[in-house]
């Protein structure tokens, strides 16, 4: 029986990879499984791999190339044809996928990617292009209904992305007049004319900083959101001398207030911008909630011995997160940095940012006393009066603890 116009199969990644003769490693904690990469040739020792194969989202990537894509790709990349012929070969015989031989010599190989450039030189080119762009009324709405104030809008350089092509091309140009060729910056790569251009997709952009306040990349907050993502990371990867984007940890400064010894961390920069600017903490945002393999580092190299975890209140229903949290926690604690979590309830917002929002609206005080019990109180944002807000029952807590660390746990309920 043939297969309908309509329908749409999905394909092992591991029995694709294993049918493609890709040596597989070993399951990883998280449960993705790790492999040997066919295109950048790997490490030399043969147990050891950076391509990583994700059963559940069906990608795979390479940590060392940073080539990626999904199980159809992978097999079109190595059969050396189109992801059209592919998914037909793939999709014969009932879905069982064909045995083929690897060979090296079939397999497509990665395109020579422009060397990134260093931080100050990704700083000077993507803070000279936000000062040429300029943020739309659709999106300067969002960022207010967000709970961001017009002072911080203007301070934090949130632009919104020229998708009109003869804009962006005039944008490029000033931008070279102005201070050189952006190669080796992701997002920019020359187009069919041979002319620099800019990865452009309807949406805003969102500065992700580092310690010292310079843009490491640029997040896109996108008007549609793209296979289920709302947010993407500004990439001109496989693009004629382009250059791919990395998964940044941004570092999000309150106004007015100086660091202190203690650090929170929660999911997406933009939401660490706001939750920020409403506790007066310095936030570190990883790009999603398993992506924190260097937030000790940075935790370290900023001076704080305490982290607060605040991810989204989700995690007790959502395993996946639930795991990434623990293990955050548990690096933490072997970097010897004193872990506490952060709880709020559900009702008033999935994050941390929205349960500031929720809370300000509703003129009630907003410290960090309010999210973790036994916390003096150091610095408050009261707006109109203050309200004594009421912490989650002590089961909560301890539930949670239990959750994310084990039966031991170092927070106490507030009565």
């Amino acid at each position: 029986m043939g297969i309908a116009q309509k329908d749409f199969l999905e394909f092992d990644i591991l029995e694709v990879a294993r049918r493609c003769g890709i040596p597989i490693i070993k399951q990883l904690p998280d449960g993705q499984w790790l492999a040997r990469c066919p295109f950048c040739g790997d490490s030399r020792r043969e147990n050891h791999g950076h391509l990583t194969l994700d059963p559940r989202t069906g990608r795979y990537h390479c940590k060392k190339c940073w080539e990626g894509g999904y199980a159809v790709g992978l097999y079109a990349r190595i059969r050396g044809t189109d992801t059209k012929t592919a998914y037909k070969e793939l999709a014969v015989a009932s879905g069982q996928i064909p045995e083929i031989q690897y060979d090296p010599r079939r397999v497509v190989q990665v395109a020579p990617e422009e060397p990134m450039a260093g931080i100050d030189r990704r700083h000077e080119v993507y803070a000279a292009l936000l000062d040429l762009l300029k943020l739309t009324p659709r999106h300067h709405a969002d960022l207010l209904r967000r709970g961001l104030p017009e002072s911080i809008i203007i301070r934090n350089q949130y632009r919104s992305s020229p998708d009109d092509a003869e804009r962006r091309w005039a944008v490029c140009e000033r931008l070279i007049r102005a201070i050189g060729e952006p190669g080796g910056i992701p997002g920019f790569y020359k187009n069919k004319a041979g002319k620099w251009d800019l990865v452009a997709p309807p949406g805003y952009f969102v500065p992700v900083r580092d310690g010292h306040g310079r843009i490491q990349g640029l997040q896109v907050r996108l008007d549609a959101p793209k296979d289920g993502a709302k947010y993407i990371w500004l990439s001109s990867r496989g693009r004629p001398e382009g250059c791919g984007a990395r998964t940044w940890v941004h570092v999000a400064e309150p106004v007015g207030q100086a660091p202190t010894d203690r650090i929170w961390v929660t999911e997406g920069p933009l939401k660490g911008d706001v939750a920020a600017m409403y506790l007066g903490v310095r936030f570190l945002a990883v790009p999603g909630a398993a992506v924190w393999r260097d937030v000790a580092v940075i935790v370290r190299e900023l001076g704080a011995r305490q982290v607060v975890l605040a991810y989204d209140a989700d995690l007790r229903e959502n395993p996946v997160v639930a795991r990434a949290a623990g293990d955050l926690a548990a690096d933490l604690k072997a970097n010897r940095l004193k872990v506490v979590p952060a709880s709020w309830p559900p009702e008033i917002g999935k994050g941390v940012d929205d349960a500031c929002v929720t809370l300000t609206r509703e003129h009630k005080e907003v410290t960090e006393a309010v999210f973790v019990s036994g916390f003096k109180v150091t610095r408050t944002r009261t707006v109109t009066e203050s309200v004594k807000i009421e912490g989650a029952p002590p089961s909560f807590l301890q539930r949670l603890g239990r959750l994310l660390w084990g039966n031991q746990c170092d927070v106490k309920s507030r009565n």
